[in-house]
Formats: structure tokens, C-alpha cells, sequence
């Protein structure tokens, strides 16, 4: 139920058709309430299918203008890996702005799912330098805040949902556009690392310098 400025200020329990047609419903204060309860975070050791989402994640099942409004509060667990792993995306970005694309390749695991192929973190490291060579002039942006979910069991990977605009140059040519990323990030207990990587550019543009 919303009210006249489109805010959440209940969920409907059930409907009466007779009479004048009453809708029953749960004040949104008392679904909060009910959504941090210890016993209700507690109750299932299994995630979901897709994962765990947090507050500030709207779920694609859900319309937009309702999601935020009624998900549950994070814990400070939850925000310090959240904010963990967005650091380590933050810097994975500036790696890839460094003089050094290669600065990227450490960010890696030594065995990679990487755009659907095995790869090692040696070779993308060789496919890195390649790229800096040819596109010595690079500027990537996150957009937004990244959508992380927690995979596995006991949630020792982490997945990342981003997208980013780019723009690439050399003394001939410049390329840019947008791209989406789908990464696994694994936790060991002594660093973050990439284990799958994949990435789509969604539009790209290339001009010629004059």
C-alpha cells in the first residue's frame, strides 16, 4: 500500500470482497520489525538460488519504488564486507586508469575463469601489457554502486554487478563507450582475488585523432 507521495506504508494480508470490499494490511513499520528479528535472520543456514540482498540492492522482482522501502537494515558484518569488496573494486578500476595496465593482472587469481575460458593470471597479465601498448592513454568510471552478493558456503566468494564508461586512446585512434562486469571475488582469508571475470562492452564508439 502506498500512500499520496508513493511511499510504502503497508503490505496487504488479505481482501474482502463482500461488504465494501476491504483490504486488510500489515503497517510497513511491523514488516521491518519482523525482517530484522534474530530468529527470522537465523532461520535458514541455505541462501537463496541468487544469492543474499541487502539493503540498497533493489531485487529485479520487485518494482523499484517498493524494493528499497522494505528491505532489511544491514548488520555491521554486512557492511564491513560490503565495504571491503568495494574498496577492492574501487581500486581494481584504478589499476586499469594506472600507466600500467598491468597493475591490473594482481588482482587476479592464478587460475581464472575469464570470459568463459581458463586462463592463468600469467597470461592475462600478457594480454594487460599487450593492451597498455596499444591503448597507453586510458580512463575507466565507475557507474553507480555496484550490486554484491555473497556466494557459497560459509560465503567465502563474493559476486559483482557494475557497469562502467571507458575511454581509450593512442596517437591514432580513440575508443569509447560502456561496459558491464560480472566478477566472482574469492576471500582465502589473506586476500581478495578475481576468479571469474566477465566482461560485455554494451556500446563503443571509435574515432580518429586529427
Amino acid at each position: 500500500m502506498l500512500d499520496e507521495a508513493g511511499n510504502v506504508i503497508g503490505v496487504t494480508a488479505s481482501h474482502v470482497v463482500s461488504g465494501q470490499d476491504l483490504n486488510l494490511a500489515i503497517p510497513v513499520e511491523q514488516v521491518i520489525a519482523a525482517l530484522n528479528a534474530p530468529e527470522v535472520q537465523q532461520s535458514s543456514n541455505a541462501p537463496p538460488d541468487d544469492g543474499e540482498v541487502y539493503a540498497g540492492e533493489a531485487r529485479q522482482d520487485l518494482p523499484d519504488a517498493v524494493s528499497p522501502n522494505i528491505t532489511a537494515k544491514l548488520t555491521a558484518a554486512d557492511e564491513e564486507w560490503r565495504s571491503q569488496i568495494e574498496r577492492f573494486i574501487s581500486d581494481f578500476i584504478a589499476s586499469l586508469n594506472s600507466p600500467y595496465a598491468c597493475c591490473a593482472a594482481g588482482y587476479f587469481a592464478e587460475t581464472v575463469n575469464y570470459n568463459g575460458s581458463l586462463a592463468t593470471g600469467q597470461a592475462i597479465a600478457r594480454e594487460s601489457d599487450a593492451f597498455e601498448r596499444k591503448w597507453p592513454i586510458r580512463t575507466y568510471q565507475i557507474l553507480g554502486s555496484p550490486l554484491l552478493t555473497r556466494e557459497g558456503k560459509p560465503y567465502v566468494a563474493y559476486r559483482a554487478k557494475f557497469q562502467v564508461v571507458f575511454r581509450v586512446a593512442n596517437r591514432t585512434e580513440v575508443e569509447k563507450g560502456k561496459a558491464a562486469y560480472d566478477l566472482i571475488i574469492k576471500d582465502d582469508g589473506k586476500q581478495l582475488s578475481i576468479t571469474d571475470y566477465h566482461e560485455k562492452v554494451l556500446r563503443r564508439m571509435v574515432d580518429l585523432v586529427r
